[in-house]
């Protein structure tokens, strides 16, 4: 995801930015940078076409609940 640029952001002290509330160390964002975005968009792309009345779904999307609910250990 990219962020704006810090210039065209409106100056608002009590705004935090979500790039400033987010803990860069999280171990879902290390992993997040390590995966071929460009690959996993290309190839599963398919799977998420939009159907009549609905818009496509992003695949970044579908990883990004797949993979949480992947780690966590059953009953857990």
């Amino acid at each position: 995801m990219k962020h704006r640029d810090r210039a065209t952001e409106p100056d608002d002290p009590l705004r935090s930015r979500l790039v400033d509330l987010i803990d860069m160390r999280l171990v879902s964002l290390k992993l997040s940078e390590l995966r071929d975005w460009e690959w996993f968009e290309r190839e599963w792309a398919v799977f998420f076409l939009p159907r009549e009345g609905q818009a496509a779904t992003h695949p970044r999307l579908v990883l990004g609940m797949i993979l949480p609910a992947a780690c966590i250990p059953p009953g857990g």
